[in-house]
């Protein structure tokens, strides 16, 4: 018999909030990128966009969804902008998306699973008997 699991319910309000929070944190990084006055391919934004999707990923871990749907989602801002980027330039070497996708989605799967492991840790935890 098919049963279903608990990403059923994702599919609605706790999606489109982690997609939200993704956007945001893009728009924080592209904003004070354009205030200060730093390009985006400069290192300034290769360090801070992985901080801000870990950050980004263990605010949005304690709602539904599994971890990699959950990871997709947040990611999706940046990983449009990287695909436009990739369509928009001529002489990109195909590499170029690839370390955005690295920078931006394993930090997110990385946030997201640090929060939820002392959660799952607790779950599994048995009594000791004395």
């Amino acid at each position: 018999m098919l049963t279903t699991m608990e990403t059923e319910p994702y599919f609605w309000k706790p999606m489109f909030l982690d997609l939200v929070w993704g956007l945001g944190s893009f728009l924080f990084l592209a904003l004070a990128a354009k205030f200060v006055g730093i390009h985006f391919p400069s290192a300034w934004v290769l360090l801070v966009s992985p901080l801000l999707t870990f950050a980004t990923g263990l605010v949005r871990a304690a709602a539904l969804g599994s971890l990699w749907t959950k990871t997709m989602v947040v990611s999706a801002p940046w990983l449009i902008f990287g695909a436009f980027l990739f369509i928009g330039a001529e002489h990109i070497p195909w590499t170029v998306p690839l370390l955005l996708a690295a920078l931006v989605v394993l930090p997110a799967a990385g946030g997201i699973w640090v929060r939820r492991r002392p959660l799952r840790r607790a779950a599994n935890t048995t009594a000791v008997d004395e």
